[in-house]
């Protein structure tokens, strides 16, 4: 089984606030052994129940630590996810991985699986943190097996109620030797105690850092790691033998992996994605390409609820073109002429709205229009 990290289509959209206020990782007094490797594997791919679960108005973390507990399955909460934003669900029998998927959606955040740790935060954050980890891993391999086995060794990551990041990631690198440099980066904050089971450095490393949109580099001796931002690109390239078809191949996977770059050179095939692009690819089950429903047509489509509390307006762009089938269309050039920035921050709250309702209500205090024919939307600065 994959590990997840794409979030599934929503029946009733929402968008998911941006909170700074403390990692709050979901946990609860004497956490339960947290399940690991083949046996973590085989309990997501298990049914929850023939109860399933249901949550009407419950707090995110308060129904994100039943389940963690009752289940085995360590989980943490991105600090800028809202813990108390209400959870309104109800899945039936279905395998655990699933619901996870769903519990996300319903809360437009993303979910991956990082080690042992189902790590729940942004789309933007969870969609890349395998690929980030991967790159770090890549590097470490580089390095002589004194120093690499230093990143891989797994110890538990623990801490108390009031633990500011700073200091975590001082203390998570100092039983290897390993010194951090950049920790002027990470912000003062409070996070809530947590309690997760044994990591490798490079994944403790990962779920704090990655929680400011950092990612660090190796030193070539081991001993330093130096914090910096995570890149705008993020990708893996690897070769693949190309078989008796080269080009055929390349061809079969553009269509598994379409967000990838893909180009044959001689007999191997070169892709360069994401980590999960690689693992369709390399999968022995090779899924096909998923057969996509019919979209409801737009005229058709009620956003019930959608708070949006800061957050960058290029994102929530992307994430209602996905996901609500729409081609979104955004002249770059005429609105940077503007003097219009598409990482703006945006907040607003939408209640029983149209789309062209929803556009009009985030396009306009941007100084942005749009022009919508069927599912193409087109993005423009307002004429003054």
């Amino acid at each position: 089984m994959l590990p997840f990290a794409k979030i599934t289509p929503l029946s009733a959209i929402a968008l998911g606030s941006i909170w700074l206020m403390g990692a709050l990782p979901v946990w609860a007094a004497s956490p339960p052994k947290w399940l690991d490797g083949p046996a973590l594997q085989k309990r997501l791919r298990e049914p929850i129940g023939p109860a399933g679960i249901s949550a009407s108005g419950l707090p995110l973390r308060q129904r994100l630590a039943e389940l963690s507990r009752a289940k085995e399955v360590a989980i943490l909460l991105d600090r800028r996810v809202d813990p108390d934003q209400k959870l309104s669900v109800s899945i039936g029998n279905r395998p655990l991985e699933e619901a996870l998927v769903e519990i996300a959606s319903n809360r437009a955040i993303g979910v991956c699986l990082l080690g042992p740790v189902v790590y729940f935060g942004p789309i933007g954050v969870t969609s890349r943190m395998r690929t980030v980890a991967e790159l770090r891993r890549e590097e470490v391999d580089k390095l002589r097996p004194a120093s690499s086995s230093k990143f891989l060794a797994r110890r538990r990551l623990a801490w108390d109620d009031f633990a500011t990041p700073r200091e975590l990631l001082a203390q998570v690198a100092e039983p290897s030797g390993v010194k951090i440099v950049g920790l002027e980066q990470v912000p003062h904050d409070l996070w809530a105690a947590a309690d997760l089971p044994p990591l490798s450095l490079i994944e403790r490393l990962s779920l704090i850092a990655g929680q400011f949109g950092l990612t660090f580099q190796v030193g070539p001796d081991g001993k330093t790691v130096t914090l910096v931002p995570v890149p705008d690109e993020v990708a893996l390239v690897r070769s693949y033998p190309g078989g008796p078809d080269p080009e055929g191949l390349a061809g079969k996977w553009a269509e598994l992996v379409p967000d990838s770059q893909i180009k044959v050179v001689g007999q191997r095939v070169f892709v360069k994605g994401l980590l999960e692009d690689h693992e369709r690819l390399t999968s022995p089950e090779r899924p096909t390409k998923p057969k996509k429903a019919d979209p409801t047509p737009v005229d058709e489509i009620q956003i019930d609820y959608m708070p949006i509390k800061n957050q960058p307006l290029r994102l929530v762009l992307k994430f209602l073109g996905d996901k609500l089938a729409l081609d979104v269309q955004v002249d770059e050039e005429a609105i940077r002429g503007a003097g219009i920035s598409l990482d703006q921050l945006i907040s607003l709250e939408v209640k029983k709205a149209t789309v062209d309702q929803l556009f009009t209500k985030m396009l306009k205090p941007a100084g942005l229009t749009f022009r919508r024919r069927g599912r193409v939307i087109q993005i423009g600065p307002a004429r003054p």
